[in-house]
């Protein structure tokens, strides 16, 4: 178990990646960049480019934290591998190790490419069926 020194920095950034503020900001991402991605098997190079930019996003996310809390990135990664059983500590793990998951970006910005355009469909189908009303409505 990791001393309470440590035990509060591993609580406090478990936190912050299941914040509002670090989930806007992988949300708005994914959001701005998962239109390309597609369910062909070919991996696109703009697709790995942008998981890149996805891990430097993770990468800036967390330095941030560490600053904000006095921390260099080599006393966080020695405080990890030293409390690897603490449960915060796997928690951290599982987000940023799946940040780096190539496999596992690109399916959930596929997710998301699908998610976006069945709702932009949605809303095409409902502005249709209003216009159609509207025109219905016109007197001949």
């Amino acid at each position: 178990m990791a001393d309470s020194g440590q035990q509060w920095m591993f609580d406090y950034i478990a936190e912050y990646i299941r914040s509002p503020m670090w989930i806007s900001k992988i949300q708005n991402f994914i959001d701005d960049n998962c239109l390309i991605f597609d369910d062909e098997e070919l991996n696109q190079l703009a697709f790995t480019e942008i998981h890149q930019k996805f891990r430097s996003l993770v990468d800036e996310l967390l330095e941030r934290t560490l600053a904000d809390i006095g921390l260099t990135e080599e006393q966080f990664a020695d405080s990890m591998k030293r409390n690897s059983r603490n449960p915060a500590v796997v928690a951290i793990l599982e987000e940023l190790c799946g940040a780096d998951d190539y496999l596992l970006f690109k399916s959930i910005m596929v997710k998301r490419n699908r998610e976006l355009t069945m709702k932009a469909i949605s809303a095409l189908q409902l502005m249709q069926g209003e216009i159609q009303e509207v025109v219905e409505g016109l007197p001949e």
